[in-house]
């Protein structure tokens, strides 16, 4: 045996070198006009919260943008009716929509430059737009993301703590022509025509206020879905960074795609999943779910709704029928569940909410939708230089002449910004039932952008909106006359430049229904933050500081700890190994004045150091520290060359025993590295084919651990008929046989030691810092712990364990090596049987999206128990110098194949009952 644990020497060095217009308008046709009451807010406004609005607006006494050119729109912050506060610098009027003298329409806004004295330098500019299609964005202003909002329900308009001048300068722009206070004829025909109109006008805009060079962001709601990506689009092919320089759009609950997948199609699974806030009776389901299927919605839903898509759509959803010549009719009962899911619902609650199922009667007052608005009223319009003459409404019935007769910006426009901005956000409210978040997810499946055909993994990513007061309604701290929720609100996902995010309990006009999360998702469009999953505070100077919540946020999977320890204590015993191996070689060239003991320490002490720089010093690390130990290999080889012929004489032929054991050693030291596998090719590229990883891997696996294990072997031959090698493995171990092995060559020679056992660290440095990553995934709350801390903790256990180990190395090592091989074996046959059975050997089945999501993932309770159940036949097949099984005794050690064996088939039952009772 102890020439077996011998050979591994040549290991350790091994691993040193190794949609139709009609339905459209249809659908949305009164938007806001007809909106069934809005969600109340029923608090008021104590002068103490008033004071701490005002704080930056009151203090701040110049004015950005007021010149010559622009003091015509000044609107005098402190005289706006019903505002019982000064609203600070703004601009509002008509300009027109091109250069000619005699242009007669004039598009409508009211411009408020940023009130954050941080920002107050960023050339930026956001432009907001809400839908319709004929909806004033007036409507935006005052009851969504305005600096003052009267939401419906309360008693006067009150300062917003969320408005979004807080965060940049932006402009609510009334369009297109007729809609609101924008004034002249309707002559346009479809959104190209608008865009061009819309460009005209802005850059007037951009002229007046001297915003040449602005960077510009678009965000657009409802059928601003049309809107905003048509504009943007014209926007990016202008070329222009003078007046058109686009950097982001968004959309808010919008329809962008195929009217037929963003109502219909999803209306009766809208209703399964929202049956709390639509608890529709029996008889009323067993209909919608009879329409759906026999129009085949839901066989529509799982073809094309998947991750990634199975393929692009047709052209022509299967419940319509093309008559020829352009015309199109619904098969026979299909095209009116949306509209009979409404008719249902409205009856079991009058009050029924299109824009938000939440909603609930009693009806509320509505300051915009009631017989005298706000804004129809003189002095407000005197006030922000609206044209007296003009009936101000929340929408108009047509802003086109004969409707809208452009296609979803889906097919070009989208993804033609996306490309070119890598920054389109599409924010869509859980709650909205005129335009589901599944209907745009289900568009999002029939895009192209990047190369590539929709999302490729399914959205999981939490959304986070940060914590931002006690929690409780009273007392006078930033955001309590307006709170809204915080933490986790939804969910999020990114790629490729197109980010999606779902609030939880949002209705159609996000800004208003979550203040807070509209919020968070401006500073992601805007660039302040990286990720709508990051946990970072708000960036308002007010919010900065507040205390957020730790990550994962409520990831995790209960099996996990269970698998780590074992892990862990697989890494830490090759550490262990190791440092023991090099201790033993530092101590040889010193003749013994440098001790075992201290030698570990160095080694060990020297790991934790590099492992502190990090992956990409590790690889760099790596690239290179193989070259000294591959020539130090040969050296020793060279000049101990004499002495491997010294063998003793052949023993008796290894059995068939023997072989058992000493292949299952080989392959519990290779195995093992599969698991950190994934912690260090963070930054490999991805593109690499498969064909090249694997002949890497193997062949830079097998040809080293072959050649050196052949030479360890040699070398343990030799041993008994060298005195000095003899001597030096009795006094230091592996180090004092290679420090023999090199006399002859001086001090270059103990030089080349030392690079053997410094080549040591390409093993130790590596498994140390994945070390860490293991230690996180323990629990939640060891992400609160700085990584480096676990790396120097994993040190002060590997020391005093390896000091002890030094003491009988060889046997600790064969123990070692036995032991991990037997779970190592039960590993690999389960994650073989999940792969190759389970999964058909499909790398597609693997949705890394889900990779941490408790709620997704299968449980783990299969793998677990067939991993446990092997080992009640592992354990009689085991052979090792403390303990021979009864089946051992007569077969030799089979316990590695045993487990592998038993563990795979006992998985593929387990998995499958597992799958069918979870839904995993």
């Amino acid at each position: 045996m102890k020439s077996h644990v011998l050979s591994l020497l040549g290991l350790c060095a091994a691993s040193a070198v190794a949609s139709t217009t009609n339905s459209r308008l249809q659908l949305l046709k009164h938007l806001h006009g007809d909106k069934i009451a809005e969600f109340a807010a029923s608090y008021d406004r104590t002068e103490a919260e008033t004071a701490i609005l005002q704080t930056r607006d009151s203090s701040n006494s110049s004015h950005s943008f007021l010149n010559e050119k622009t003091k015509r729109f000044a609107v005098d912050g402190s005289a706006i009716p019903l505002v019982k506060y000064n609203a600070g610098e703004s601009y509002a009027g008509l300009l027109p929509i091109s250069d000619k003298k005699d242009e007669e329409n004039n598009l409508f806004f009211w411009f408020f430059p940023t009130d954050n004295p941080e920002v107050k330098d960023k050339k930026e500019i956001t432009i907001w737009m809400n839908g319709g299609p004929g909806c004033s964005s007036l409507l935006g202003f005052l009851q969504e993301n305005g600096p003052f909002v009267w939401r419906p329900g309360t008693k006067a308009p009150i300062a917003n703590p969320w408005s979004w001048h807080h965060l940049t300068n932006i402009v609510w722009i009334e369009q297109p022509v007729t809609v609101g206070f924008s004034t002249g004829n309707a002559t346009i025909h479809n959104e190209d025509e608008l865009a061009e109109q819309f460009m005209g006008f802005w850059k007037n805009f951009i002229e007046t206020f001297s915003m040449q060079g602005y960077k510009i962001y678009v965000v657009g709601e409802s059928y601003g879905g049309y809107y905003a990506p048509y504009i943007s689009s014209h926007f990016v092919d202008a070329k222009d960074t003078t007046y058109f320089d686009l950097q982001g759009l968004m959309v808010v609950d919008g329809l962008s795609f195929n009217g037929e997948l963003q109502s219909e199609a999803i209306a009766e699974a809208f209703v399964e999943q929202n049956y709390n806030f639509m608890p529709l009776d029996d008889p009323t389901m067993a209909t919608i779910r009879n329409v759906s299927d026999s129009c085949g919605y839901r066989d529509y839903l799982e073809k094309y709704w998947t991750y990634p898509p199975s393929g692009p759509q047709p052209a022509l959803v299967p419940w319509i029928n093309d008559l020829g010549n352009g015309t199109t009719e619904y098969k026979k009962g299909c095209g009116n569940l949306w509209s009979d899911i409404y008719t249902y619902a409205k009856v079991d609650n009058p009050c029924f909410n299109i824009y938000n199922i939440q909603d609930h009667c009693p009806d509320v007052t509505n300051a915009l939708a009631d017989d005298k608005p706000y804004f129809n009223r003189q002095d407000v319009k005197k006030a922000i230089h609206a044209p007296l003459n003009v009936q101000w409404s929340e929408c108009v019935s047509s802003p086109f002449v004969k409707g809208d007769e452009s296609e979803p910006p889906s097919k070009y426009e989208l993804p033609n910004v996306i490309d070119k901005t890598k920054n389109v956000m599409y924010v869509q409210g859980g709650t909205d039932f005129i335009l589901p978040p599944s209907g745009v997810l289900l568009g999002i499946q029939n895009m192209t952008w990047g190369g590539q055909l929709g999302f490729q993994s399914r959205p999981t990513d939490p959304f986070y909106v940060p914590r931002w007061g006690s929690g409780v309604l009273e007392g006078n701290y930033y955001g309590s006359t307006l709170p809204d929720r915080a933490g986790v609100v939804g969910t999020t996902h990114t790629e490729r430049g197109l980010t999606v995010v779902v609030t939880g309990l949002s209705g159609h006009e996000g800004p208003q229904y979550a203040s807070t999360a509209a919020f968070r998702q401006l500073e992601k469009l805007l660039g302040r933050v990286d990720s709508l999953s990051d946990t970072v505070p708000f960036t308002l100077p007010e919010l900065r500081k507040i205390v957020q919540d730790e990550k994962p946020l409520g990831k995790g999977t209960y099996p996990i700890p269970f698998l780590v320890l074992l892990n862990l204590a697989t890494l830490t015993g090759f550490n262990v190994i190791i440092c023991v191996v090099g201790g033993q070689c530092l101590s040889a060239i010193s003749s013994g004045s440098i001790t075992p003991t201290v030698g570990i320490v160095i080694i060990a002490i020297v790991s934790l150091i590099v492992s502190f720089a990090g992956f990409k010093v590790l690889h760099i690390f790596e690239s290179f520290s193989s070259i000294p130990a591959l020539i130090s290999i040969i050296i020793t080889a060279g000049v101990g060359g004499n002495g491997l012929t010294k063998q003793s004489a052949p023993a008796d032929g290894a059995t068939a025993a023997d072989m058992l054991t000493f292949g299952m050693i080989m392959a519990a030291y290779q195995i093992p590295w599969g698991a950190i596998a994934s912690d260090l090719t963070t930054y490999f590229d991805p593109k690499v084919p498969s064909w090249r990883v694997f002949h890497y891997t193997y062949w830079g696996l097998l040809t080293p651990t072959v050649l050196l294990m052949t030479l360890g072997a040699a070398i343990a031959g030799a041993l008994p008929n060298n005195p000095a090698w003899k001597e030096g493995n009795e006094a230091y171990g592996i180090g004092g046989v290679l420090a023999a092995m090199l006399s002859s060559a001086g001090g270059f020679g103990k030089f080349v030691v030392v690079l053997q056992s410094l080549s040591l660290l390409g093993n130790t440095c590596s498994s140390f810092y994945a070390v860490t990553l293991n230690f996180q995934a323990l629990a939640p709350m060891f992400l609160r712990v700085p990584r480096y801390i676990f790396a120097v903790v994993v040190t002060a256990i590997i020391i005093p364990v390896a000091i002890y180990a030094y003491r009988d190395f060889y046997t600790s090592l064969s123990n070692f090596m036995s032991l991990i091989s037997y779970w190592s074996a039960s590993f690999v046959g389960i994650v073989i049987a999940d792969h190759v059975v389970i999964r058909r050997c499909r790398f597609d089945s693997y949705d890394l999206s889900i990779w941490n999501n408790a709620n997704e993932l299968p449980l783990g309770v299969a793998a677990i128990a067939s991993g446990v159940l092997s080992f009640g036949l592992v354990v009689p097949c085991v052979r090792e110098e403390w303990y021979t099984g009864p089946i051992a005794s007569k077969t030799g050690d089979i316990g590695f194949e045993i487990a592998f064996t038993l563990s795979a088939l006992a998985y593929v039952p387990l998995r499958l009952l597992e799958k069918k009772l979870s839904g995993r």
